[in-house]
């Protein structure tokens, strides 16, 4: 699920442990890394070769949208900058992101930890974005007074893996 909708289940109790996105919630957050968002190009686009995307950009491309209607960090970039795109097609993740920006489609905003393990076959770039964009990537949890034993332990057991240090 996307970052808001799994805060959501956090939130009703449907879900007890997810690795995210941080947004406002109630509960138990452990950040694990900052990522960064970053535009996937076609290999021939003009900008292809430049060091970073200029941001305000986006208005001018034909726009790959992921997840539409959902609020994820894309979503939250563009209202936060007050970016309006033309979306020229939509997609439910990276990959297919990836095969439309390939084909010269269009442009698409992805989660730099994302698309770095994905192999373009030389028919897309990912450039940053300028200004950049940040996100606090991390695990959430049940408050630990609200977690049934077993979820406890589970959480204990997978953030000792994930994080290396003993909670």
């Amino acid at each position: 699920g996307k970052s808001t909708a799994l805060a959501a289940m956090l939130e009703r109790r449907e879900a007890d442990f997810c690795i995210m996105s941080r947004r406002e919630a109630a509960c138990e957050w452990t950040k694990l890394a900052m990522d960064s968002l970053a535009v996937l190009l076609p290999a021939g686009h003009p900008l292809a070769g430049a060091e970073v995307y200029p941001a305000a950009e986006l208005a001018n491309e034909a726009y790959i949208d992921i997840s539409p209607g959902e609020e994820t960090d894309n979503s939250r970039f563009l209202a936060e900058r007050g970016i309006s795109v033309r979306t020229r097609a939509t997609t439910s993740d990276i990959y297919g992101a990836l095969s439309l920006v390939a084909a010269g489609l269009g442009v698409a905003l992805v989660n730099t930890l994302l698309a770095k393990g994905i192999d373009t076959g030389g028919r897309a770039v990912l450039k940053t974005l300028s200004p950049p964009y940040e996100v606090e990537i991390g695990v959430a949890t049940q408050l630990r007074r609200e977690m049934s034993p077993a979820a406890r332990r589970f959480a204990d057991y997978a953030l000792r893996i994930i994080t290396g240090v003993e909670t």
